[in-house]
């Protein structure tokens, strides 16, 4: 006979094995054992399985240059390359703050959830502020986790931008 576990999605199976009277019996292959019992024997099975967590990239571009009061354009990539859904916690920019409620979005397609293997992008504007360091250097950083409910295991991952600051010559 052969026992088999099906493991969830969000979860590997890492290891099988069974036994009788304590003493491991069977060959294990992946998430199936094989054994074949004599009349009467009881045979136990344990199956072990790991959380897999969510994996994401983010990349973000932007101008070389710009000066103060102009609006720089920024695009955010982020990408699900784990094996299984990721819910979004938070997606924010050091200078523009939270990117999901920030009024400079131009563009945003990334919903509460990102399927593995997809990507989502937002485009904003952020007004170069007086007073702004040369070069303007910014993070983006998204949390995304696991389970819907947010209180899975979390990932997360930053990409900067620098941007060159110039004054105009009169």
């Amino acid at each position: 006979f052969s026992v088999t576990e099906t493991a969830i999605v969000g979860w590997d199976v890492t290891s099988a094995g069974c036994t009788v009277g304590g003493q491991a019996v069977g060959t294990a292959e992946g998430a199936t054992v094989g054994y074949t019992p004599k009349p009467g024997e009881i045979v136990t099975c344990t199956f072990y399985d790991t959380l897999v967590s969510p994996t994401i990239t983010v990349d973000k571009t932007g101008p070389d240059t710009s000066k103060i009061g102009d609006d720089a354009r920024y695009t955010v990539k982020i990408t699900n390359t784990g094996p299984i859904t990721a819910y979004r916690q938070s997606i924010d920019d050091s200078l523009a703050g939270n990117l999901v409620t920030f009024a400079g979005v131009v563009s945003s397609d990334c919903g509460a959830s990102l399927a593995a293997g997809a990507f989502c992008t937002i485009v904003y504007d952020f007004t170069v502020p007086a007073g702004a360091t040369d070069p303007m250097l910014n993070t983006v950083t998204a949390v995304y986790d696991g389970k819907a409910t947010l209180d899975g295991i979390e990932t997360s991952d930053s990409d900067d931008h620098s941007v060159n600051l110039f004054q105009p010559a009169i």
